[in-house]
């Protein structure tokens, strides 16, 4: 159904920062809902790619490697529409899947924006949701900019973090729960999360220390397009934190899309982490949908 093209690198350059290239493909596929990934994730068992889109849809494919680790195929490939509690499919912005994350149980949470909510999926994304408690605040926020980033934390706590929704003194806003998901009602705790250099947060992913990555990206009609990843230590992931995370790594010139998504998988044998990020191509024919593969440096 998806067919994976392996993409030739600009100068072939392999290493960014702290990231070592391992795989870097275009997806492409004549299925008419296929495109617009925004976000994806890892099962809890490591062993499938899920992906969801800003059109309500999700697809989701089993993982091969090399024995280096390197991502080499995408296979048995499934996909469905997402669905709201009730069972219905979703239409008009309330399609807009922008966050995507797994816990340890196997649940999928998804953020949306435009209509801005949390649900979970215990039983897989075409099964009917939960919906999740969000802070109160983010029905002040932009339709467009808000709830772009979520990752469940090794505690089982969820982070939030937005587009570009602002604190008072500029900073972006974002969220610790406290406690889990389980626990009703769900409650939040405010963070201050900082940005630099008009990069906006699009994506965010926890380690299994409890330290994360935050993919950021950056656009101008005049610059171009950048990304970076950004790393938060686990001990500023407190309640009233103004985090200011680390540039670990910074994608340009020819390697460069609209990344959307970041997923990390550890490998427990060799105790290297792998990060896998996505672009969201918008249906744009000029755009792409490239799937690269990085390992960080310990």
């Amino acid at each position: 159904m998806v067919r994976l093209k392996p993409v030739i690198l600009w100068g072939q350059q392999r290493t960014f920062g702290s990231l070592k290239l391992m795989a870097s493909f275009e997806l492409s596929s004549p299925h008419p809902r296929f495109g617009g990934l925004s976000a994806l994730t890892f099962s809890a068992d490591g062993e499938r790619l899920i992906f969801v889109s800003d059109r309500g849809h999700w697809f989701s494919a089993r993982t091969k490697h090399h024995p280096d680790g390197a991502l080499q195929a995408l296979v048995d490939w499934r996909d469905g529409s997402l669905l709201g509690p009730k069972g219905e499919p979703f239409v008009g912005k309330r399609r807009d899947a922008e966050s995507l994350s797994t816990d340890s149980s196997g649940a999928l949470f998804v953020g949306f924006e435009n209509y801005h909510r949390v649900l979970r999926y215990a039983h897989g994304l075409g099964k009917r949701p939960t919906p999740i408690a969000v802070p109160p605040e983010l029905k002040d926020s932009p339709g467009n900019g808000s709830l772009e980033a979520l990752t469940t934390l090794p505690d089982g706590r969820l982070l939030l973090l937005c587009e570009r929704f602002r604190h008072p003194d500029g900073s972006l806003r974002g969220w610790l729960s406290v406690g889990t998901p389980a626990q009703k009602p769900l409650r939040w705790q405010s963070i201050h999360y900082v940005g630099s250099d008009d990069f906006n947060p699009t994506a965010v992913a926890a380690l299994p220390t409890g330290e994360v990555l935050v993919l950021e990206r950056f656009f101008s009609p005049f610059r171009g397009m950048a990304a970076r990843i950004r790393h938060i230590d686990a001990a500023d992931l407190r309640p009233g934190a103004r985090i200011k995370a680390q540039e670990i790594a910074r994608l340009d010139r020819g390697l460069i899309d609209n990344f959307e998504g970041l997923a990390v998988r550890y490998e427990k044998g060799t105790g290297s982490t792998h990060l896998y990020i996505v672009s969201d191509d918008n249906f744009n024919a000029l755009q792409r949908t490239l799937l690269y593969q990085f390992r960080l440096s310990k």
